[in-house]
């Protein structure tokens, strides 16, 4: 379940740590310096990533109606 980010100042792509869960069809954001993988097809999981501690961390999931 691999992840990569763009790099703007170094225009390259770089890999990042595997993710805790497989997303497909996700919405990635970034809030507070994090990186947030919501949802995806048949999915309601939540985690970001923390550069600081290079780690994916799984957040409560998202609430399915």
């Amino acid at each position: 379940m691999s992840a990569e980010v763009f790099q703007i100042n170094e225009s390259e792509w770089s890999l990042l740590p595997d993710m805790n869960h497989s997303h497909h069809g996700h919405v990635a954001l970034t809030l507070a310096g994090c990186i947030y993988a919501i949802g995806g097809f048949e999915s309601e999981l939540v985690e970001y990533f923390d550069p600081d501690k290079s780690t994916w961390t799984s957040v409560s999931a998202m609430a399915h109606k």
